[in-house]
């Protein structure tokens, strides 16, 4: 295999495209000795995905998704940081994952507040294998057409625009440092701890197999995650035009996942974050009235009245009586997208603590249509510990069950 040939061809590639308009800064940097290139959109949100490009391992550089790296941080409006790994057979694949922690470590000593991994086939190996190491906390994971099966035991040899078996073969031989590749990591099932997952792949790929076997291994380990089959894709479409589907889906999905906190708010959430989830057999008006409407948060809430007018900066209270003694909850109005997402501020006297803002959560209603209804997602901040973390986590669990039969018609 002519290693040297394969990279001049990809860098001869990568040359003879004219780079896309881009509004923001581009900076190429060295972070510890690792070359980076850094797309800064103007007005971007707090936070970066690290991205590692694909090229089986072996070839790729800062340039061959340059284009795809700048449709990506102008879509998600948040700073893409790309990774110029090291490549086998020089370099192993413990070591590639290595230049990615490194980047990533970095970032965060710098005080970046949030930070996902992003990778394109061999990089999307990268990018996971990063993720299940670091304890750094992640945003999330966006995988396109990722290789996730290094065995090659699920490879659809007949799919019409797969990666090429033997360059693959070769590749993951060498990155592994492996006699047989029967003995290769299955990426594909080792989903226990990662952050929530977008999986996207062309529907002519080799690769569709294990894309859907990782997305079913989250499910079994409960780690949020969708699949995207793109139609009429193969394999390295984000340097083909179906990179816009890519960016509209990770913009669709991150937003609902991890929700940028709202303008006038600290830059992340604080303390320990409780989360609940539902899917609700109704469009996305009918849950919003549920959850905001006052006749129908009586119905879910036990008979609390709601009061206020959902205009940004607006006060809310909450009230009614609590084992025979009556509670004026508070809070105040941050962010209305009207059916699609809801921020306010809440605190409740009933647990003792005193009326100042360090005692005050904030709450991220995310609502997105999916194939059956509305996927609605609650994020709550400023729990003092995973306990009251998971406490608050079931109590709002339960309330997610009474709003899905409200906004359902079956109270």
């Amino acid at each position: 295999m002519d290693v040297t040939q394969l990279r001049a061809d990809a860098r001869e590639r990568a040359a003879a495209r004219t780079p896309l308009a881009f509004d923001g800064d581009i900076v190429g940097a060295n972070l510890a000795g690792i070359g980076v290139r850094r797309y800064q959109p103007t007005g971007a949100a707090p936070g970066a995905f690290i991205y590692l490009h694909g090229g089986y391992g072996v070839f790729g550089d800062l340039d061959l998704q340059d284009d795809y790296c700048r449709l990506l941080a102008a879509g998600l409006a948040v700073e893409v940081v790309s990774v110029d790994y090291r490549l086998t057979p020089e370099a192993t694949l413990a070591e590639s994952v290595a230049d990615a922690l490194t980047v990533l470590d970095l970032l965060h000593t710098r005080g970046v507040p949030r930070l996902w991994l992003a990778g394109d086939s061999a990089g999307g190996a990268v990018a996971c294998l990063a993720a299940e190491a670091t304890d750094l906390p992640l945003d999330g994971l966006l995988l396109t057409n990722p290789v996730l099966d290094l065995s090659l035991s699920s490879f659809d040899d007949d799919a019409p625009e797969g990666p090429d078996r033997e360059l693959s073969e070769f590749a993951l031989l060498n990155w592994c440092r492996l006699d047989d590749l029967a003995n290769a990591p299955e990426l594909r099932y080792r989903t226990e701890g990662l952050p929530p997952c977008l999986v996207v792949v062309g529907d002519r790929d080799a690769l569709v197999p294990e894309a859907r076997a990782f997305v079913a291994a989250c499910e079994t380990t409960s780690v949020r995650s969708r699949l995207v089959v793109l139609p009429g894709a193969g394999h390295g479409f984000v340097s083909s035009g179906h990179a816009p589907d890519v960016v509209a889906a990770a913009v669709s999905w991150f937003e609902m996942v991890s929700p940028a906190p709202p303008a006038g708010t600290a830059s992340a959430m604080k303390g320990h974050i409780a989360e609940a989830s539902v899917i609700v057999a109704a469009p996305h008006e009918r849950f919003w009235a549920a959850l905001t409407e006052p006749e129908h948060v009586r119905k879910y809430l036990m008979g609390t009245d709601l009061a206020t007018d959902w205009k940004p900066g607006s006060p809310i209270t909450w009230s009614g009586e609590w084992e025979g003694k009556p509670y004026t909850d508070k809070g105040e109005v941050i962010e209305v997208a009207e059916g699609k997402r809801l921020t306010y501020t809440h605190f409740s006297p009933l647990g003792g603590a005193e009326d100042s803002p360090e005692n005050y959560h904030t709450l991220w209603w995310t609502l997105e249509e999916v194939s059956g209804g509305t996927q609605v997602v609650l994020n709550q901040d400023n729990n003092s510990s995973e306990e009251e973390a998971a406490h608050s986590r079931a109590t709002w669990q339960q309330v997610m069950a009474s709003l899905k039969k409200v906004a359902e018609g079956t109270d």
